[in-house]
């Protein structure tokens, strides 16, 4: 997936504002789009990947500024 200018600007925009690692926030988007495709019966893990990544992001974070 890629992300058109705009979303790039606006992604940037977010990031900086929440002082967060753009990749993070670009997994998260690209976890929900690939559950997007899917039917709302099929989207029943979403959550619980989400959950994953962001406790993976939340150790990694932590590591990174000795928190």
């Amino acid at each position: 997936m890629e992300f058109t200018v705009e979303e790039k600007e606006l992604l940037n925009k977010i990031v900086s504002k929440h002082n967060i690692p753009a990749k993070y926030l670009e997994s998260l988007i690209k976890l929900e789009k690939g559950y997007s495709d899917k039917n709302m019966a099929r989207r029943v893990g979403i959550f619980k990947e989400m959950d994953e990544f962001i406790k993976y992001w939340a150790i990694e974070m932590s590591e990174k500024n000795d928190i």
